[in-house]
């Protein structure tokens, strides 16, 4: 564990090396006037700029460590918005979903492992044509296949509006079929921008959390207020009013003064007490949201209450006294970067070079104190090319440990921006900076859309493959780029953790991990997405070690209460594993320790 002081330091020279891009600054860019976006002069710019537009990475690699294998993969000539990891024919092999535009029909690729390639199923696995804006893929009914929940942001794009809906996953005759289950949900056609799926209560069945953005269909756009349901297999009742203040209504105003335009939600358990809290993006300036899970005692129930404000979530401290100060934040995902014990938090946010100065910026806030509320320490960053004519739209981001060296790195999709917005991979130094090495490795493809990360080949290396999208220019013909880490492991050993709940959720989302090694103790929390029209990662909680480091223990806080009220903690010795480069292990929620990878935890 590292002292108060350095966990302040990290926040002081976090990001000093960013590679390719400015340095983060307290003082924001001022804007060009000039060329502000829709102007003449920014017009005639722009199109001089897309004359000349490199879909691809902008110069070749001076890094070598990932390698374009998409048509390798079969992949060639298809392409995504959003892309889901996982495993829809329950044979214990990741697949790959997509859904090629921001609203449309679900693409299937059934993974072949004699061909080492993804192969596109030819039958629709719906009973009717489903077109999404998002998808959830979670096993609700705990029967061991995959369920799918189907959203949809219901704008002027969308010409069927839909509620949020949700399809039981089965197997017949050597083929996957959904079938809609009647959920229940009162919220009816909403502008719903994303879906938490987590287990609030811990009493086994996963709950729902709806995120709502503006409702266009008014003369003047509302807020919606979200809406949390409880769940029990298909079944779902509506537990708003655990959402403290979120649904008060003003009759002379007709609106909800607290309900504000949420467009990405994530779960993370910052408090450490075994209950997962939910983290709210909003746009238009409006705070992020920081809903802690609290125990109330009166009604013997969970309640939610922001303390975004005091956390230092809802935004940076020069928009704090203006109710729209904020930022357009699209994700907000937690991870312990540094390993001091405490989650810090990614903040992707939408920023204009003519933006004014109290608009927040994407940054990191770090983790301060194991004491409650939390707080932490915002450091900003941008990419500001000096032009005075640049967008930053980072809509998605993913904590991965691309080189297992035991410091988690960040893949972001700054994207929508065309010709300047581009994939950033940064990686994590020793001293906890980060540097933009996405040129260097020639990965920084132009408007990317929903990337994931995934090990496609086994081989104990994680991979990641995003998407490219036309928005702002017709003429980039969307794709997939998939590649493959082939970063030679010089001595870098990893592990890999497949829970399997039996009390709990099947996928145990909502466990936190704490791995006790050797070198460092390292934290990890499992939650199914983060962030807005989410895209959803392969299942598995990895692990980097670095280089001569031998393995202790793990703790593993399930989701689940025991019989004493408190969530089911197990402890797993670890220190009779020896392996050269990648282990991969399966938990029971009894304790039980399996090698490789299994599907459930029979004897």
């Amino acid at each position: 564990m590292t002292t108060k002081r350095n966990r302040l330091l990290y926040g002081a020279f976090l990001f000093s090396l960013l590679l390719n891009s400015a340095c983060s600054s307290k003082k924001k860019a001022k804007s060009s006037p000039a060329l502000r976006e829709g102007t003449e002069k920014y017009s005639k710019a722009r199109k001089k700029e897309e004359r000349h537009v490199v879909y691809g990475a902008t110069s070749a690699p001076t890094l070598k460590g990932f390698e374009n294998k998409t048509l390798e993969y079969g992949l060639h000539g298809e392409t995504a918005t959003a892309l889901y990891a996982v495993d829809f024919d329950n044979d214990g092999v990741t697949d790959l979903v997509t859904l090629p535009e921001h609203y449309s029909v679900p693409n299937f690729f059934k993974f072949n492992i004699k061909t080492n390639r993804f192969e596109k199923i030819t039958y629709n696995p719906f009973p009717e044509i489903v077109r999404a804006s998002f998808l959830s893929f979670a096993d609700f009914n705990r029967d061991g296949f995959l369920d799918v929940l189907v959203g949809t942001l219901n704008q002027k794009t969308e010409l069927s509006k839909y509620p949020l809906r949700l399809f039981k996953g089965r197997k017949y005759r050597s083929k996957i079929h959904y079938t809609e289950e009647q959920t229940q949900l009162p919220a009816g056609i909403v502008p719903n921008s994303s879906v938490a799926v987590f287990d609030f209560d811990l009493d086994g069945w996963l709950d729902l959390y709806q995120a709502n953005w503006y409702n266009l269909r008014q003369r003047k756009p509302k807020a919606v207020p979200d809406r949390l349901y409880k769940g029990r297999t298909f079944q779902f009742k509506d537990y708003s009013v655990l959402l403290e203040g979120e649904h008060e209504y003003k009759k002379s105003f007709k609106l909800y003064p607290n309900a504000r335009p949420s467009f990405g939600v994530s779960t993370c358990d910052i408090n450490q007490d075994g209950f997962p809290d939910l983290l709210i993006a909003n746009s238009s300036g409006y705070e992020n949201k920081l809903w802690m899970n609290r125990n109330d005692r009166l009604n013997k129930t969970r309640k939610f209450r922001d303390f975004a404000k005091v956390s230092g979530v809802a935004s940076d401290i020069e928009g704090d006294h203006d109710p729209l100060g904020g930022g357009n934040s699209y994700y907000l995902n937690c991870a312990d970067y540094n390993n001091d014990g405490i989650f810090d938090l990614a903040l992707g946010e939408l920023f204009h070079s003519y933006d004014p100065e109290s608009r927040d910026r994407s940054s990191i806030l770090t983790g301060s104190t194991f004491s409650f509320p939390p707080k932490f320490i915002r450091t900003e960053y941008h990419m500001d090319d000096g032009t005075g004519s640049w967008s930053q739209g980072d809509r998605r981001a993913t904590w991965f440990d691309f080189n297992r060296d035991g410091l988690l790195d960040l893949i972001i999709d700054n994207t929508g921006f065309p010709p300047k917005s581009r994939l950033i991979l940064f990686k994590q130094e020793p001293n906890h900076a980060f540097a933009d090495v996405s040129e260097a490795y020639a990965i920084n493809t132009l408007n990317p859309s929903g990337t994931i990360v995934m090990d496609f080949n086994r081989d104990g290396r994680l991979d990641f493959i995003t998407g490219q999208t036309s928005i702002r220019n017709s003429q980039i013909k969307g794709k997939i780029y998939l590649y493959e880490n082939t970063h030679a492991f010089d001595g870098n050993k990893s592990i890999r953790f497949h829970l399997v709940g039996q009390r709990s959720n099947r996928a145990a989302i909502g466990s936190s991990l704490i791995l006790k090694t050797k070198n460092f103790t390292s934290k990890q929390f499992i939650s199914l997405q983060e962030g807005g029209l989410p895209s959803q990662n392969e299942a598995g909680v990895f692990f980097g070690l670095g280089k001569k480091n031998k393995l202790v223990s793990l703790k593993v806080k399930w989701p689940h209460i025991s019989k004493k009220g408190f969530p089911t903690e197990k402890t797993y010795k670890l220190s009779k594993f020896k392996f050269k480069e990648h282990l991969e292990l399966t938990l029971c929620e009894s304790g039980k320790i399996i090698p490789g990878k299994a599907q459930n935890c029979r004897n």
